[in-house]
């Protein structure tokens, strides 16, 4: 019988590094070259091409998207093949900078083909460490991808038994690199399942059920495409120690969700490659690691403290607490709990369906709050300049802002500009009271 875990997820994010933000100038005629190691359709390299994309889309780039389709063929001389088309492609193309994502990409055309070269090449997603495909190096610079292990632990170990650590995903090299790198890194001696289908996966999954005491639930590969359905049914059926996953689109199968943001990975890429259009050199630029994270729980609180990059934190039962230390996207949400988030610098959107909220911060960009059952606070400093748009189905609008009003003067609404007006604050709820203060 599965076993109810109450969840409480720590978010402490640190960004390790930010480039400077690039110039807004035309650059027409450039070319970029996206390398994606696996598809179109698979959830990592999706979120990747959609930081890279909303980056360069409109400024005149001419963006060619090449796929290697590695994750659904394994096969050595296929990825060998793969990669050499690839090649053909650059060299036909004649690309300003390419960008490359995943191991695949690295090890069968960049440092294969392009290390040392004069072609400036911008790595994301490569797993843990760059060194055995020679990077950094005069050309090539990039943004590793560095899986949020300790934290997750540290969470998966309040509700364990015991410390005996399980991991399960499909055979292939990224799973296995991941396993490696976590024992290597950490000390942590895993139970190690690689498995080729489904079948193999739910025979799995149940055997480390009494094998470990947490199990850690690694990237689909693309393997259970059609069998969602079916694979969360059964992990809720046959869950009986606490499980895990470092993947936002695994978090139905899991009790705990501590993830990476693919999007940040080709945000930073991409940014990199207009610092390198306006002449700097990847050399000049430091390899890095990212910085953002997701946290999410079916039941049970989240409290993240020092962020200091963008975060989505999700609750389905539970109360959720967010310290922000720098500027980032927020994007927090519970079905049934208390929200508050103080430190905001930057746009927000917060809404919780049953239960308060308070928001503390500067709004830099866009706020939307909403509560369907319950009051909402925010609290904005003096000087802050913003539109108020305020609504209420019951309660009182109350602030301490001289507001300039516009729009017909209702008792359930108010809108109107502080300071002259800036980024539209939203705030809404069907049942209580909103304060600005």
């Amino acid at each position: 019988m599965t076993r109810k875990l109450s969840v409480c997820v720590l978010v402490a994010v640190m960004v390790f590094a930010v480039l400077g933000v690039c110039s807004a100038k035309s650059y027409t005629g450039k070319k970029v070259l996206y390398i994606d190691s696996y598809h179109q359709g698979y959830p990592c390299s999706d979120g990747i091409a959609a930081g890279v994309k909303s980056v360069l889309e409109g400024k005149g780039i001419d963006l060619k998207v090449v796929y290697m389709d590695t994750k659904r063929n394994s096969d050595e001389a296929f990825k060998k093949e793969s990669g050499d088309k690839i090649k053909a492609a650059i060299e036909q193309f004649k690309p300003d900078v390419v960008i490359a994502a995943d191991d695949n990409a690295q090890v069968y055309v960049i440092a294969k083909y392009f290390k040392d070269t004069n072609l400036p090449v911008v790595f994301c997603g490569v797993n843990w460490d760059a060194s055995a495909y020679g990077f950094p190096c005069k050309n090539v610079t990039g943004m590793l991808e560095v899986a949020p292990l300790p934290p997750l632990m540290e969470q998966l170990k309040k509700y364990a038994k015991g410390n005996r650590v399980g991991t399960i995903g499909p055979d292939n090299e990224t799973n296995r690199k991941e396993a490696e790198y976590a024992e290597k890194n950490f000390g942590i001696k895993m139970e190690k399942v690689f498995v080729k289908d489904v079948e193999e996966w739910k025979k799995g999954f149940v055997e480390l059920q009494s094998k470990v005491d947490m199990v850690i639930i690694d990237s689909d590969g693309g393997l259970y495409k059609g069998k969602e359905a079916e694979l969360k049914s059964f992990v809720e059926a046959n869950t009986k120690v606490p499980t895990g996953t470092m993947y936002d689109f695994m978090t139905p199968y899991a009790m705990i969700g501590f993830t990476k943001i693919a999007e940040e990975q080709g945000d930073w890429a991409a940014t990199a490659a207009l610092k390198i259009l306006d002449g700097a050199s990847p050399g000049s630029i430091a390899v890095t690691g990212a910085g953002s994270l997701n946290a999410r729980t079916g039941s049970g609180s989240i409290r993240g403290l020092g962020v200091a990059g963008s975060l989505t934190a999700s609750s389905g039962s539970g109360s959720v607490h967010v310290a922000q230390s720098g500027k980032g996207e927020v994007n927090v949400s519970s079905s049934s709990g208390t929200v508050e988030v103080t430190g905001v610098d930057g746009a927000a959107r917060v809404s919780a369906s049953s239960g308060s909220i308070v928001v503390e911060g500067r709004p830099a960009g866009p706020w939307d709050v909403h509560s369907s059952s319950g009051g909402v606070t925010l609290r904005i400093p003096a000087d802050a300049r913003f539109d108020l748009d305020a609504q209420v189905s019951s309660g009182r609008i109350e602030t301490t802002h001289a507001i300039t009003m516009t729009g017909t003067i209702d008792k359930r609404r108010l809108q109107g500009k502080v300071q002259g007006g800036g980024p539209l604050v939203s705030v809404r709820t069907s049942s209580g009271g909103i304060r600005i203060q």
